[in-house]
């Protein structure tokens, strides 16, 4: 599994199949929107620990470890 930046040009993924494909798109475009969002205040916050367990315990986050977890680890 490979991601390269061309500057200015863009992003080239390679994988071994397209649902790892998949995988890496939707993990580079969460991390692009990320970064986007902090820089809009300027810098990171960090979480306090009751936040980050409130998230944690979230329905939605617990759905998204499981399904994370059907996907074979040579496919992350």
């Amino acid at each position: 599994k490979m991601i390269v930046v061309i500057r200015g040009l863009g992003v080239v993924l390679a994988a071994p199949n397209q649902r790892t494909l998949d995988f890496m798109e939707e993990y580079l475009l969460a991390r692009v929107l990320t970064r986007r969002l902090i820089a809009r205040r300027g810098h990171p916050s960090v979480l306090s620990s009751n936040d980050t367990r409130y998230l944690e315990e979230m329905e939605s986050e617990q759905y998204r470890q499981s399904v994370a977890a059907t996907v074979a680890p040579e496919e992350h």
